[in-house]
């Protein structure tokens, strides 16, 4: 079986969107007409640029020109779906790690979104499938980002996550903190030999 050559552009359009979806947008509760998605493409590629650091124009690889063409419509059907008058009820049905009802009981995996990641990759995006098509995407700039970030470290934003001051405490007496001279706490009143000067 051929596969199909990818276009020589990105991002794609948004009846590229509505062929290679298995959403049907116009049965959401709030139904999406054409400029309702071409307004969640724009986003959702300035937010995949954003989060991977490569442009979704020609400068893409090609070996990852499918890949953005299929980040960009989950990223487009994860926007539609959360906006959904019901999305918000079951917003954090992913935070329950298990539930029983009657005779019913289920489990769910932990995702974990930090240094322990016991498998796969850190979450950057709640959908999984998207998720692994943004790591597969970042550039190793970004992914660098994310893993310091994910990890609690924040370097990446040029902010330490530990530093350390010098403090010369060679004129630190023991018996008050600024006795030395004629500091902030002095004052011409107080005898010198008092407070070690």
């Amino acid at each position: 079986m051929a596969v199909a050559a990818p276009p020589a552009a990105l991002p794609p359009t948004v009846a590229e969107i509505k062929r290679w979806s298995r959403r049907r947008f116009e049965d959401y509760d709030e139904p999406f007409d054409d400029a309702d998605i071409q307004v969640r493409l724009e986003r959702s590629v300035a937010y995949l640029e954003a989060v991977t650091g490569r442009k979704w124009d020609e400068t893409m690889p090609k070996r990852l020109i499918f890949i953005a063409q299929e980040a960009t419509q989950l990223r487009v059907e994860q926007m539609a779906f959360q906006e959904q008058d019901d999305y918000h009820e079951t917003t954090n049905d992913d935070q329950i790690q298990s539930f029983t009802a009657g005779g019913y009981s289920e489990s769910r995996p932990i995702v974990r979104t930090y240094a322990g990641s016991e498998s796969g990759f850190p979450e950057i995006n709640s959908n999984s499938w998207l998720n692994k098509d943004i790591w597969l995407l970042c550039t190793d700039d970004m992914r660098t980002y994310w893993v310091e970030t994910l990890q609690g470290a924040t370097a990446a934003a040029n902010i330490p996550s530990f530093a350390v001051t010098e403090a010369d405490w060679g004129n630190y007496d023991a018996i008050y903190p600024y006795s030395w001279g004629t500091g902030a706490f002095r004052g011409p009143i107080i005898d010198d030999n008092v407070w070690g000067a």
